[in-house]
């Protein structure tokens, strides 16, 4: 595993993330990563969300632990999926302080759209086809609006056709999470998911330093579903392409 890209720290608000940044770098120092990406919740979060002077600060911090640490740090942004329009909570002001935005979607979250928010609250529509497809063009038209690096625990919290989510991602070169805390995806799904050219990220989802870089879990699901490590963009000593956040249409 080169690096771990999906880690929460003190900035996602209310102890959602136990330790600092730089404790975090350290523990993924200390197990031999190269990288770590730093991604707490973006700021519609109820509870975790970061807000614009602490993310001002997160990015001050990751520029001096990179001009002195082993492992290089990037500053990113999990933003939450608010509406079935596509829309996240990607404040344009905060853009030039991120390296990168994954997308996820998260119970808590201020949202501009009742169907999505109140399919958690009422799980007997987790798999309403009508729902499905509200909650599929959702992220499909996220990826077709933003410069999205991937998305993070797909089939958590709501339920969307990972297929067409998958050629939309494939095309658009955002990777789909293999999250150690929230693998979702049953065997058919990653079989439909294989099928098309998209590329996956393993991540730990860390919450604490002891956390970075724990990934085995995933790992066990990984070669009980017969996902090949060449399709694992941070496995094997792969250079890691994440793209750079901008809005691609308004």
């Amino acid at each position: 595993m080169v690096g771990d890209y999906h880690t929460h720290t003190k900035y996602s608000k209310f102890f959602h993330g136990k330790h600092t940044i730089e404790q975090m770098a350290n523990a993924a120092n200390s197990i031999g990563l190269k990288e770590l990406a730093i991604t707490d919740h973006g700021p519609k979060h109820m509870l975790f969300g970061i807000n614009k002077h602490a993310l001002q600060h997160a990015r001050i911090t990751v520029n001096a632990m990179n001009d002195r640490n082993k492992v290089k740090v990037y500053l990113g942004l999990e933003a939450n999926l608010i509406s079935k329009d596509g829309d996240i909570d990607m404040r344009p002001a905060d853009a030039p302080y991120v390296d990168f935005v994954a997308v996820g979607f998260h119970r808590g979250t201020w949202s501009k759209f009742a169907n999505i928010f109140n399919v958690n609250l009422c799980k007997c529509k987790q798999k309403d086809p009508k729902q499905i497809e509200i909650n599929t063009q959702a992220y499909i038209r996220a990826m077709q609006k933003h410069s999205i690096a991937f998305l993070t625990h797909l089939q958590e919290y709501i339920r969307v056709d990972v297929k067409r989510v998958a050629e939309v991602a494939a095309a658009c070169g955002t990777y789909i999470e293999l999250n150690n805390r929230h693998f979702k995806f049953t065997e058919q799904e990653v079989k439909d998911m294989l099928s098309t050219n998209v590329q996956f990220i393993v991540n730990s989802d860390a919450h604490k330093a002891s956390a970075v870089g724990e990934v085995s879990r995933v790992l066990k699901l990984i070669d009980e579903y017969g996902i090949p490590k060449e399709r694992i963009v941070n496995w094997d000593g792969k250079q890691v392409y994440l793209k750079p956040y901008m809005q691609i249409q308004k």
